[in-house]
């Protein structure tokens, strides 16, 4: 048994199907302060990003209906909510595949996940990347209808290209940051109601985090098992000194390129949701934007005062464009 100040070393590296989500004080943006690695002094846009006209919107939900409460403490998604979201498919050793990490859609051939999720550990531990599934709600069918007879369109499974994960990142220090990759599909997706890309922040603008950020997947829930549908959960942002004063006793030093959210009890992201993201919502125009990747956590999910740790998409946009071609 763990209390909010016992850590089991906590790279729980969400291999699986996760899904957590993160604390954040109301009002208190994410600091600004660019990591020297990911200077986007010099940054050029890919032609191949879609955008803010297209990315980032979800087609609004006519029919409401009760939620069911899974997966510490997040619900489930409607079937039109989180288009951009994908999972990402193994090979593994024994030649079957698993649906494992999460990730998100940010063009029409590119998929924005964690380091940890396309080398490393994930190799040996679950197997060799192979696929990538958009369009899913219930991860084990190929459509899904809700109670009201309501169905999304067939999931799309495409193979993979290429991928490309940060040069500095290190596969051996899974705490030493740097955790962000892109997948390149071997086919350009068509988007539609089930299937949009995310939008990414812009160069020097202002965080939309004064509001609780939200993330999405399929990890593991509260009863012990991997959720079959998609999740999602609210969670605010946590400062610097409160991430710093949880982690000192496993000497984790966050920088300048990781953000911290979560610490609530029963409210966090969990094994197998690795990659997947950490929303914010603009509620002037109803669009949602990437400002982190799940990264690391602790070992047990939901513990108070022990919050996770993701990637800040705003400090790699220049690593970013410069990976996406058309």
């Amino acid at each position: 048994m763990m209390d909010g100040k016992c850590f089991i070393l906590f790279v729980f590296v969400l291999y699986g199907g996760i899904f957590r989500i993160v604390d954040t004080q109301h009002g208190q943006p994410i600091e600004s302060t660019i990591d020297p690695h990911n200077n986007t002094t010099n940054f050029t846009r890919s032609p191949a990003i879609p955008d803010r006209k297209t990315c980032g919107f979800e087609e609004p939900t006519i029919i409401k209906m009760p939620l069911l409460r899974r997966l510490f403490g997040g619900v489930e998604t409607f079937l039109k909510e989180h288009p951009w979201m994908v999972l990402l498919g193994y090979k593994t050793r024994s030649g079957r595949f698993k649906w494992s990490c999460g990730g998100t859609l940010i063009s029409q051939r590119y998929v924005l996940t964690a380091a940890h999720c396309v080398t490393g550990e994930i190799e040996h531990v679950v197997g060799k990347l192979t696929y990538v599934k958009l369009g899913s709600h219930d991860r084990t069918k190929e459509i899904s209808c809700d109670i009201t007879g309501a169905c999304n369109q067939k999931t799309v499974i495409t193979g993979i290209e290429s991928l490309s994960f940060h040069e500095n990142y290190n596969a051996n220090d899974k705490t030493s940051g740097n955790d962000i990759a892109v997948i390149r599909l071997n086919q350009t997706v068509e988007y539609s109601t089930y299937i949009r890309p995310i939008c990414l922040p812009e160069p020097y603008e202002e965080s939309h985090t004064d509001d609780p950020l939200t993330t999405v997947g399929w990890g593991l829930t509260e009863d012990g098992t991997y959720s079959k549908v998609k999740l999602k959960i609210e969670l605010p942002l946590r400062t610097r000194d409160y991430c710093m004063d949880a982690f000192k006793e496993v000497k984790l030093n966050l920088s300048d390129s990781q953000i911290c959210a979560g610490g609530e009890y029963d409210r966090d992201t969990c094994q197998g949701d690795s990659g997947g993201p950490l929303l914010s919502l603009t509620e002037s125009h109803k669009q949602w934007y990437q400002e982190g990747i799940i990264s690391i956590g602790n070992a047990d999910c939901g513990i108070e005062g022990l919050p996770g740790v993701y990637t800040k998409v705003s400090s790699f946009l220049s690593w970013i464009h410069s990976h996406v071609k058309e």
